[in-house]
């Protein structure tokens, strides 16, 4: 088998009813010899508290900050790089009890990060955002890595019962949180999609698979066409979404 490549693109929205986006992401991707290496994650500023955005930004950042660092220090470690990043996660969430403390608000943000390297994936996650894997292209069957971290609660608004799933653990609201850790084989033709709840609300599984079997050769047409119907859906939140592709280098190809 040849060296394993990725190809990756991004795009966020703020939505058709916010003024703000309180969505970020980080896509990044190196030649590290070998192998190639890639960073990927989606923060979404938790809703109905203050500054999402500031929480958001905060998170993918101290993830750049880990890529651009840590992992040029240390890219013959994985141990390291894995561990490392799992810190990242609690780096972030003082920064953001820090900053709250300071200014006498609260703030919060989920993080979903794909750490792609050495032909595996390593997910590191915290929150309600969202990491697909893909398998099959033209036939493509989509399997979620990532466990929601949510609890359903109902309430009665006139005189109906509404049933709505409520965040339970995220980086920012708390000093402990649950973040969950995936880890397995990466293949060529896998597809990975990282995502803010604003694409899966209106668009389920098999919606995102058809999408992915469209346009499954091409990530950054995916993406765009995942936003623009998740909008025609009339999703009010902000929507995020990073594809990744896997494949093949052969020869003196190049990604």
């Amino acid at each position: 088998m040849g060296k394993l490549t990725f190809k990756a693109a991004a795009v966020t929205d703020a939505g058709i009813v916010r003024k703000v986006n309180e969505d970020a992401y980080i896509c990044r991707i190196i030649d590290a010899g070998e192998h190639y290496a890639g960073i990927f994650a989606v923060a979404d500023g938790v809703g109905g508290l203050q500054k999402g955005e500031v929480a958001s930004l905060t998170a993918v950042s101290n993830v750049n900050q880990w890529w651009e660092t840590l992992f040029r220090e240390h890219y013959h470690d994985k141990t390291f790089l894995q561990q490392s990043l799992e810190n990242v996660f609690q780096l972030t969430n003082d920064d953001l009890l820090q900053f709250g403390n300071k200014h006498n608000i609260k703030l919060a943000t989920t993080m979903s990060a794909l750490f792609l390297y050495k032909n595996r994936y390593r997910i590191v996650h915290t929150g309600d955002s969202r990491i697909y894997v893909c398998k099959g292209g033209i036939f493509a069957k989509c399997r979620q890595l990532t466990h929601d971290h949510t609890c359903p609660v109902q309430k009665e608004a006139n005189g109906r019962i509404i049933y709505k799933q409520v965040l339970t653990d995220c980086l920012g609201s708390k000093k402990t949180f649950l973040k969950t850790i995936t880890e397995d084989k990466i293949e060529k033709k896998d597809l990975f999609l990282i995502c803010s709840d604003g694409i899966y609300k209106t668009l389920n599984l098999n919606t995102i698979q058809l999408f992915v079997r469209k346009y499954h050769k091409n990530p950054e047409r995916l993406c765009r066409a995942l936003v623009e119907q998740v909008k025609k859906n009339g999703e009010t939140d902000n929507i995020s979404v990073i594809a990744v592709k896997i494949d093949e280098q052969k020869g003196n190809e190049r990604v």
